[in-house]
């Protein structure tokens, strides 16, 4: 405990610089949470397609309203386009992660150049 005091005093930026890092942390995760989401809801389509031309082989009563509810969730699914969005500015996933490490990485730099400063 009494290091990391000790730290804070030596260097108030670079608790600063961990504490941006750990929000940067908890947004990469949620960005892989929304790539992953975009690639199941994906699949979901693919999957229904596939079972739709399953379905057409098979005569059977009762396989109609399968069908029809399988092309309902298609068109729920391409109509909708699943997707997690911040305030619907931008779509969440992991395409987004460059700007995200781009501006960590000049966090960093103004924080040693502060270092650097302080020093001389």
């Amino acid at each position: 405990m009494d290091e990391l005091k000790i730290a804070n005093e030596f260097c108030p930026y670079l608790s600063d610089v961990g504490v941006k890092l750990a929000k940067k942390a908890k947004l990469f995760a949620l960005a892989t949470v929304g790539e992953l989401f975009y690639r199941e809801a994906n699949k979901a389509t693919s999957i229904c397609y596939d079972n739709i031309n399953e379905l057409d082989t098979i005569i059977q009563p009762g396989w109609d309203v399968v069908k029809d509810q399988l092309i309902a969730l298609v068109q729920q699914v391409r109509d909708r386009n699943p997707k997690i969005a911040a305030s619907s500015c931008f779509d969440v996933r992991l395409g987004m992660m460059g700007f995200v490490v781009a501006s960590v990485t000049s966090y960093i730099i103004v924080a040693v150049q502060f270092m650097l400063q302080q020093n001389t």
